[in-house]
């Protein structure tokens, strides 16, 4: 266990994201070998679902809804977002890879929010959906119903996010997948150019998400909690079960949403762990990522995953720190050896959203009261031991290396 200053959390932050983003793109390169046959089953039940809408109502659905007509398999595929591009697209289905599976099930997901009043199959899905983003979870500061838990965090949303104007959004290719020769397509107003979560969206100082980023060093970047998982998670389970996927395959193919999203740069690893975290289907702890493998796959499809995941876990861009205070005044401590295993109860993800409800943790001592909490003996002993180096502020400590104080 070793002190760190401001400037090596922020070189661990900038190399965990592009690790993070690695993890996505090996677990793109195991689903695309061994689960693409049974995704384009299940994809083409909610295809023809969607094609069984009446063209104009469609067509309508589309074109009001951002989120329906901004997705990247319409340009990726150069086919018009509209009841016709759909059927091109249903076409090809043989041509699908992941990140048209995770599209067409998004298209899904906002379409039920847009034709739940005029189809009953449509409202079905938004209400099952609608159960899966609890309040105050997916709400933005002031919105949704206070938690009532004696006042802790209910100022929070517990997502509180901004959109980035459109004259400052950078497209970014690295580390994600490209996305710039998609934008040099020609494409027909009102469509404007695709971005993606990261550079469309920027943390808001209340967002539970971002302050378990910067508690566990992790760069806070993305769109926040995901709430096109939890619609994934849905119509992954509706459409598995309409085509007969064994229980255990489906609670593998629930990653889904981490393989494209993540490697895509709409949304971080842990901003989809949580909510899938949260359902049951994994219960990841930060950091570790063997505990991404969903719990109730078979025993095989576990030990593949493992595979998958396992080297970037020991890769030495994997460093596990805790982190209190903000920005250049932030310090912490990074682990080593057996403390490694130590700390990993203290990161499991819906347990860390517990004490960074409030904000994250503000100063030495409130990261020694939740190590207290989490952390065996042996940890906590070491951890007091280096108060003397990490129990003053950055500013303070500054301030006696000067001699000022």
């Amino acid at each position: 266990m070793k002190p760190i200053d401001s400037a090596n959390i922020d070189r661990i932050m900038h190399a965990r994201q592009i690790l993070e983003v690695e993890v996505a793109k090996s677990l793109y390169r195991h689903f695309n070998k061994y689960f693409s046959y049974t995704l384009r089953k299940m994809v083409l039940e909610l295809a023809d679902r969607i094609l069984s809408v009446p063209e104009n109502d469609l067509n309508r659905a589309i074109l009001r809804n951002e989120g329906c007509r901004g997705l990247l398999v319409w340009k990726r595929r150069a086919f018009q977002p509209s009841h016709a591009g759909m059927r091109r697209l249903r076409n090809i289905s043989a041509q699908w890879t992941l990140d048209d599976f995770s599209d067409i099930i998004r298209l899904s997901g906002e379409l039920a929010e847009v034709l739940k009043k005029d189809f009953v199959f449509w409202a079905s899905r938004d209400q099952e959906k609608s159960k899966l983003r609890p309040e105050p979870t997916f709400m933005q500061p002031g919105k949704g119903t206070p938690i009532k838990n004696g006042g802790l965090g209910k100022e929070f949303g517990h997502r509180h996010r901004s959109t980035v104007p459109e004259s400052k959004q950078v497209i970014r290719d690295q580390p994600y997948s490209d996305i710039r020769n998609l934008n040099s397509r020609p494409f027909p107003s009102p469509y404007k150019p695709l971005v993606r979560g990261v550079e469309r969206f920027q943390f808001e100082p209340k967002s539970v998400i971002a302050a378990m980023d910067r508690t566990f060093g992790l760069k806070p970047e993305g769109g926040d909690v995901s709430g096109t998982t939890t619609d994934s998670i849905h119509f992954i389970q509706w459409s598995g079960t309409a085509v007969h996927v064994s229980p255990e395959t489906l609670n593998a193919l629930q990653l889904l949403p981490i393989v494209t999203m993540v490697s895509q740069g709409h949304h971080s690893l842990l901003e989809c762990a949580y909510p899938l975290s949260r359902h049951g289907y994994m219960d990841y702890h930060i950091g570790y990522y063997d505990t991404l493998v969903p719990q109730a796959a078979s025993d095989s499809i576990k030990a593949d995953l493992r595979k998958a995941v396992g080297p970037y876990e020991r890769d030495q861009r994997n460093k596990h720190v805790l982190v209190w205070g903000s920005g250049v005044q932030k310090q912490g401590v990074q682990l080593e050896g057996e403390e490694i295993g130590q700390f990993k109860k203290m990161t499991r993800a819906l347990t860390a959203y517990g004490f960074c409800v409030t904000g994250g943790l503000v100063d030495y001592k409130d990261a020694l009261n939740v190590v207290k909490t989490f952390c065996p003996p042996v940890f906590v002993a070491k951890f007091m031991s280096l108060e003397g180096e990490v129990g003053l502020s950055g500013l303070e400590q500054a301030f006696r290396k000067r001699g000022l104080r």
